[in-house]
């Protein structure tokens, strides 16, 4: 019996590269139906992993994220 989807309440960002090869079939904004509070983030020239090929930006994004939700604090 498959176990019922919780939908997380909290706030998210979602990165996803433009050129991701594994994902071609799924468009992004599919993710925000079971991601109320997500914000969705494009790196043009990025595939699979944004934080392997794009380790700055993403590292911006993830600053600025947690600092939006007083989640950062140095």
């Amino acid at each position: 019996m498959p176990m019922p989807i919780t939908i997380p309440m909290q706030p998210c960002t979602v990165i996803w590269g433009a050129l991701d090869r594994s994902h071609r079939a799924t468009p992004p904004a599919s993710l925000l139906g079971y991601l109320p509070h997500a914000e969705l983030i494009g790196f043009d020239d990025c595939g699979h992993f944004p934080d392997l090929e794009q380790p700055d930006l993403y590292a911006q994004q993830l600053v600025a994220h947690m600092s939006k939700h007083d989640l950062y604090q140095m």
